[in-house]
């Protein structure tokens, strides 16, 4: 019997995975279809790296809003193009916690 709600489970989320896969392609941004999705008992956890904010807000939201969602976890960091770091987003629940981390050594300016 537990073999059989543990493999249940599995072809839940299996099904869940491609509804968000599916909802992110709607959105038709190209960034959102490289999300790396990973479905865990209802759980999604979105990973990897976005042009903008915007588009890190839209691919949460579009993943909240698919029927049989659980909760959604926000592993995604935007890039700043301009200044060769990248910002990481991480929200757990309602609080959001920024983090920055620098892709590249920033340049050096001298203060007179």
């Amino acid at each position: 019997m537990v073999t059989s709600i543990h493999n249940s489970l599995q072809h839940e989320d299996a099904d869940l995975h491609v509804r968000v896969a599916i909802a992110l392609t709607l959105r038709q941004r190209q960034p959102l279809r490289e999300i790396e999705l990973e479905v865990v008992d209802g759980v999604v956890y979105l990973r990897g790296t976005l042009p903008s904010f915007f588009d890190r807000q839209l691919a949460v939201e579009t993943a909240r809003r698919v029927v049989g969602v659980v909760q959604v976890q926000d592993h995604l960091w935007v890039a700043d193009g301009l200044y060769g770091k990248v910002d990481r987003f991480q929200v757990t629940h309602s609080r959001a916690v920024v983090t920055s981390a620098p892709a590249a050594s920033l340049p050096q300016v001298a203060h007179n």
